[in-house]
Order: structure tokens, then sequence, then C-alpha cells
């Protein structure tokens, strides 16, 4: 074997076939195919997998063009070099062929090719094929851009309009990069700005959003409260409310019957009764019931300091025939109150406080 032997078979060791590749990229393709990017064109699929970061990307394109182009001497160079005059003489080579055979697919691939290797312009260096580029991409994404879901949509329109304002914004994208990820980050840029605007309008929106639906629920509370809230709502001194009722329950069937009688003191403010002299009240109760000096005084300690009657609840404990009913009844009279008096001695005909005689 010879040395030159040697040196082809370390080649043939070291560098993958272009075989390999086109099987590694239709593998890629069969493996990882979207859904979302079915029925898109050629060269919009390919911004969509640089963008997406996706795996061996030239190499789905080495397979793609294997198929169409069986052996292409341009294609194994490119397979096995991977250099941009590989890939630049390949795409010339389709567009050739495109025009030779018509056939409009190899254009696309021609277009596909560059897209995937022209690095991020520096000068006219490959202008023309930048700008070929651009002009698919763009022509591409008008006929396209409502047959894809919006998220791919976004993608696209931010990959493509990047790319056409590449040239133009170089001097902030990082030199070592493609041109397709410069593209997506320039695309970016040029939207930040309205992106922060649109995100801006929707915090808006929902905050005012949020603003009225808490408003509405402010108003239904309020509504509520105030249907329920008693009619009355200043109260003069010296008056009581006795009964509270809304808008509703008056209404109410099941309480018409009950409210009747009384609808003239619901919601009313009545007065309460003027604490006498105290003085008199003492000496009236102490000339009719001069044993009991200690219960009129403990009856009447209530009052003092105050200008209306308010007693607490007051159990009067003695002997038969000792005069509490009489001096419970007197108490009221001296003071200007109501006594209503319920007989509790009999149980078969008891009623006490609104109950009926099981109290």
């Amino acid at each position: 074997m010879s040395a030159n032997d040697d040196d082809d078979n370390s080649d043939h060791l070291d560098l993958p076939t272009a075989e390999d590749a086109a099987s590694t990229g239709a593998a890629a393709d069969s493996a990882d195919w979207d859904e979302r990017l079915k029925g898109l064109p050629r060269l919009l699929r390919y911004a969509m997998l640089i963008v997406d970061g996706a795996d061996h990307v030239e190499e789905r394109l080495i397979a793609e063009v294997e198929e169409l182009c069986p052996q292409l001497s341009h294609n194994l160079a490119w397979a096995k070099g991977r250099s941009l005059e590989g890939a630049m003489a390949l795409a010339a080579e389709l567009d050739r062929r495109a025009v030779a055979h018509s056939e409009p697919a190899l254009r696309s691939l021609a277009d596909s090719v560059r897209l995937v290797s022209l690095p991020t312009p520096r000068d006219d260096e490959h202008f023309q094929q930048h700008r070929r580029v651009a002009k698919a991409l763009v022509k591409a994404f008008q006929l396209n851009s409502l047959i894809v879901e919006q998220k791919v949509r976004c993608d696209l329109e931010r990959f493509t309009y990047g790319w056409a304002a590449l040239q133009a914004c170089t001097h902030f994208v990082p030199k070592k990069f493609s041109a397709a990820m410069n593209a997506s980050l320039v695309g970016h840029r040029t939207a930040e700005h309205r992106i922060s605007a649109a995100k801006a309008a929707l915090r808006l929106q929902f905050r005012e959003e949020n603003d009225r639906r808490k408003q509405r629920e402010a108003d239904r509370t309020e509504a509520v409260e105030r249907q329920a809230a008693p009619i009355l709502e200043v109260i003069p001194d010296h008056h009581l409310v006795v009964a509270r009722l809304s808008e509703n329950e008056m209404k109410s069937p099941k309480l018409k019957e009950i409210i009747g009688p009384l609808k003239d003191v619901v919601n009313v403010a009545l007065p309460l009764v003027q604490a006498p002299a105290l003085y008199e009240a003492r000496n009236t109760l102490l000339f009719e019931f001069p044993y009991a000096s200690e219960v009129v005084d403990f009856a009447l300690a209530d009052l003092v300091g105050r200008e209306t009657v308010h007693l607490r609840p007051l159990l009067i404990v003695g002997e038969p025939g000792g005069g509490k009913s009489r001096f419970a009844r007197r108490l009221g009279e001296v003071l200007g109150v109501a006594v209503w008096r319920s007989d509790a001695s009999r149980s078969d005909s008891a009623s006490f406080g609104g109950t009926d005689r099981r109290w």
C-alpha cells in the first residue's frame, strides 16, 4: 500500500460522505417534522427551522437537493466541505438547472441554500445574493401570511423583515453569527418598540377593565346595601328606630300580615320618653311604698345622668301580696312609660314575649 493510498483512506475516514449528510437530513425531517410548518414554502420552512434552532438544518437541505438532483457534484462538494464558496456554487447550479429544465422547485432550493449559508453582510460582497433572498422571503411571506398560526406568522414576519433590514443594521449584530441568525435578532429590534407599545396598551386595557369591573362590583354592593339599609338615614336626638326593614322586606308576602298594623312605626324614628326629675319620682314612689325605699332607689339608679328613660331588666322577688306587680306598674306610670302585663301564672293561657304557650 502506498503513502498516497494511506492519505486517501485517512481522508475517507475523517470526512462524512454526501450520502451520510443526506441520510442524516432525511432522518431529521422524518423525526422532527412539525405540523405548524406543513404547507409552508420551502424557503419559509427553513427560516422557521433556523428560528426554532432545529438540528441538522444543512443536512435537511442536502437531502432535499439529493432527492431532486441525485449525485449532483456541487451538492456532494458542499456536503463535504460546507464552505461558502461551495454553497454559492451549488445555488448557482440549481438556478441554472431551474431555467434549463423549467423546474421552479430548484430555484427555491437555491434560495434556501443561500439562506442557510450566507454570512452577515459586512461590505458589498454577496450583496446581490442577500437581496435576492430578501425579495424571495418577502414575497413568500406576503403570499402565505394568512395560512399559518399566529405564533409562526409573528416569527416569520420578524425573520423576513429582519433579513431585509440586515444590510443597514450590521453595526449592532454579532459578527460571528450567520445572516440567518442575525436576521431574527434584527427583526426583533425593529419591532421592539411596537411590541412594547402593544404590551403597554394591553396592560392599560386590562387595568381599565379591572377598574370598571371593580366599580361595577362596588356599585352593586352599594345598591344592595342601600336597598337593605333603613329608609331613615338621620336619626334625631332622643329618638330610636325600633324596626328596620328594606323595601324588599316591606313587600314580602310572608311579612305582610305582621307589618300591616305596624307599618306606621317601621323605619320611623320614635321619640324616647324624657326622664322626669328623679327626686319627684322618688318622692312619689316612697309615699306609696314607704317600706320599699331600697327597691325604689335601686330601680331609679339607672336613670342618674340620663335624659331619657332606660332601665335594665329588673327582677322583683317577694311573698305573694307584697305589692310587686303594683310597684312595677306604678314605676312605669311615674316615669311616663307604658306598661304591658302578661300573666304567666296559668300555663294553659300563657303567652310571653310574642311566643306561644309552650314558652
